[in-house]
């Protein structure tokens, strides 16, 4: 891991910061190596709208006031569902993904959560295995015609 350029705020969220999120992660999708044509599929999915920025748990990790990762928490009843964590690609690897994720699961229970669940890009599950997620089951889903296999992670957050 690399030391930060320089010192990491996380502040919430503003509805205006939207479509700065969205590019972040349709960036850090990209950096996987994905084809272009699975990015327009997903572009929808990567799409953060103004009024769920201002009505969930959105947080953006800023470096010299420039915004350079982001998470949402989803309420889903019982549950909060760690919706976004992106980390743009040139500041991958230095201890953000890390700080955003301690800040979310920190939100949670602050909000009263037990549990963070987590729909993971495969390439992602290693960094939630090492946050101390475990993996719980798989969904089976394609894109065009390719089949893959999405990794499901519960995060608890009592036991922290």
């Amino acid at each position: 891991m690399e030391p930060l350029r320089a010192e990491l705020k996380i502040v919430r969220a503003q509805a205006f910061d939207a479509p700065e999120l969205t590019r972040i992660a349709l960036e850090s999708k990209r950096h996987w190596g994905y084809p272009e044509g699975w990015i327009e599929i997903w572009r929808d999915d990567l799409y953060i709208p103004p009024i769920r920025v201002t009505s969930s748990e959105t947080y953006c990790g800023l470096i010299n006031q420039e915004i350079i990762a982001f998470y949402q928490l989803l309420d889903k009843g019982q549950t909060v569902e760690l919706e976004h964590l992106w980390v743009l690609p040139g500041f991958q690897k230095q201890g953000i993904g890390r700080a955003l994720f301690t800040h979310a699961t920190q939100r949670a229970r602050d909000c009263g959560y037990a549990r963070l669940a987590i729909t993971s890009d495969p390439n992602a599950a290693e960094f939630y295995l090492k946050m101390g997620a475990h993996k719980v089951s798989t969904l089976s889903t394609t894109v065009g015609n390719v089949p893959r296999e999405l990794p499901l992670f519960v995060y608890n957050l009592s036991e922290r």
